[in-house]
């Protein structure tokens, strides 16, 4: 899978010209895309391609798991194999709207009377958004730079124990920022009808 940022793009979003302790941070980087995927309403930000998935009718339309909806291969119902644009077309999704597969009667939209459609797909997008890196590199930032300030504590025998201030723990615990996750929301999130498969 294609990283959502490198190191490079860290550099030059934070203004570190070299990086002290770049295996460090490459897993840093690594840690904080995985905690913008799981607040990204399961979306997997990059394209790829989805085979003969199987979508339930919600309201006479069809939604796809993925967004944005870039291509549609095939469209299967009923055992049939349906034309694009004369049988179907689908919208890509964004701005708080899920992507569609719509059914085209003699040239208008109308409503799916099925219940099921198998569909392969591609979705997501050719290059990773800039708003999504800076969420990676927020994450990894937070970390990078907080994680090192501790504090110690003394012991009755007259050990020091070093300790982490809660002000640290916050982004040790890959917890995004609720500006990092708003920038999310605002990419990946649906208003309205869910964009994951419902089951009837």
């Amino acid at each position: 899978m294609v990283a959502l940022a490198s190191i490079d793009y860290y550099e030059a979003i934070t203004g570190s010209l070299e990086t002290p302790d770049p295996a460090r941070l490459r897993i840093l980087l690594e840690l904080a895309e995985g905690a913008v995927l799981a607040g990204a309403h399961g979306q997997n930000i990059v394209e790829q391609e989805y085979e003969d998935v199987t979508l339930y009718n919600s309201d006479g339309r069809f939604y796809f798991p993925q967004r944005p909806v870039t291509a549609v291969a095939s469209v299967v119902v009923d055992g049939l194999s349906l034309t694009a644009g004369t049988d179907y077309r689908f919208t890509s999704g964004g701005d708080g709207r899920a992507a569609a597969l719509i059914r085209r009667v003699n040239g208008r939209d109308s409503w799916w009377a099925c219940a099921e459609a198998t569909v392969t797909y591609t979705a997501g997008w050719a290059t990773v958004p800039a708003q999504i890196i800076g969420a990676v590199v927020a994450t990894a930032h937070g970390i990078y730079n907080g994680s090192d300030a501790t504090t110690q504590t003394i012991t009755p025998e007259g050990q020091a124990i070093p300790s982490f201030p809660a002000v640290v723990l916050a982004p040790l615990a890959m917890k995004l920022q609720p500006a990092v996750q708003q920038v999310i929301d605002a990419l990946c999130k649906v208003d309205g009808p869910a964009s994951v498969e419902i089951g009837r």
